[in-house]
């Protein structure tokens, strides 16, 4: 099975879409091939508006939707945790970059790997 890369986003607009930097308050979802980066589809994230436990409720939807790897700018603590749980692996990038943008500094190497370990 080939990997799924969901990177969190500000809009529907595919690979020109701005990254969002909060996991679990991103108003959707971009998933891609991890083998082509090819946009498989947008997910929207109706957690986003939670008052609490919304990056708990965007991990579960990542695993329903078979993600193996995020790319945002930071997880909160339940995030993480919910995260690792689901063998969800999770990267940090940097703020400004689009989906795209996100995607080459993932296939380059260049993002951090984000850990329960990290958090604590």
């Amino acid at each position: 099975m080939t990997d799924k890369i969901a990177i969190s986003v500000s809009s529907a607009d595919g690979l020109v879409a701005t990254m969002d930097m909060q996991f679990g308050r991103a108003p959707f979802f971009l998933l891609v091939d991890g083998e082509t980066h090819s946009p498989i589809k947008t997910l929207s994230n109706d957690a986003s508006q939670a008052v609490q436990g919304a990056g708990t409720r965007v991990a579960v939807l990542m695993a329903q939707n078979d993600v193996t790897d995020v790319i945002s700018g930071q997880f909160g603590p339940s995030a993480c945790t919910a995260l690792e749980e689901l063998n969800v692996r999770m990267w940090t990038a940097p703020s400004g970059l689009s989906a795209q943008e996100a995607l080459l500094e993932f296939s380059k190497g260049n993002l951090s790997r984000q850990s329960i370990m990290v958090m604590q």
